[in-house]
């Protein structure tokens, strides 16, 4: 039963993807950056260009963003040692990364901003996923109804569900868990399986440019 709702999410995942393109959405690279690499969405939102290293073509992941009710803040130290960790940058993701290094929805500094070059908050991807997600059920519901068919909505989608979905594709793959914990920063057995280990970066590399997610 838990096998069958991951690949449900999974597809689930893809389709909201899917119609996130479609619309052009300029919060969708952040979207596919969170499948493609498993980061946390702090991790995501603190991310500089300058952690970005596009020649050794690793990401430096050394910091976090943490919102409280009057303040956020975008360089706190991340909740533990394994958190803090160096990322290969896979094909796919390169790809994405200089196409979105190119657009109008990229900062001189931060990685992923608003359209008026600001930092993200968590609070505007959750407002951002929520309007995607009713738009495209608005929509599935007027065809489901031209083609008389019961419509497939999809649910409510959090940040964190990207990270999922991450680490349900690399045991599909099965890339072995203490790679996948070294990779997504666990550092509690009952979260990856495992102790922390170390992996060099060249086996990481070939496992995680396998994946081909998006």
């Amino acid at each position: 039963m838990k096998k069958r709702k991951n690949l449900k999410q999974i597809d689930e995942i893809n389709t909201f993807l899917t119609y996130g393109t479609s619309k052009k959405h300029c919060f969708i690279d952040l979207y596919k950056f969170l499948l493609m690499t498993g980061v946390r969405i702090g991790e995501a939102l603190a991310l500089r260009w300058s952690d970005v290293d596009f020649e050794k073509r690793v990401i430096s992941i050394n910091k976090t963003f943490m919102q409280t009710v009057k303040v956020k803040k975008y360089n706190q130290t991340p909740k533990s040692k394994s958190s803090v960790r160096l990322m290969p940058i896979s094909d796919e993701l390169l790809e994405l990364l200089n196409f979105h290094k190119t657009t109008k929805f990229s900062g001189d500094d931060f990685v992923f901003v608003g359209k008026r070059k600001q930092p993200l908050s968590k609070n505007s991807v959750d407002r951002s996923l929520d309007n995607l997600i009713i738009g495209f059920n608005k929509k599935e519901e007027d065809l489901a109804q031209k083609e008389n068919r019961e419509p497939q909505f999809l649910p409510h989608i959090h940040p964190h569900m990207f990270r999922h979905t991450f680490a349900t594709k690399c045991f599909e793959k099965n890339i072995p868990p203490k790679i996948v914990q070294n990779y997504l920063g666990h550092a509690s057995v009952k979260t990856a399986l495992d102790v922390y280990t170390h992996i060099q970066n060249d086996t990481l590399f070939n496992y995680i440019n396998e994946l081909h997610i998006v």
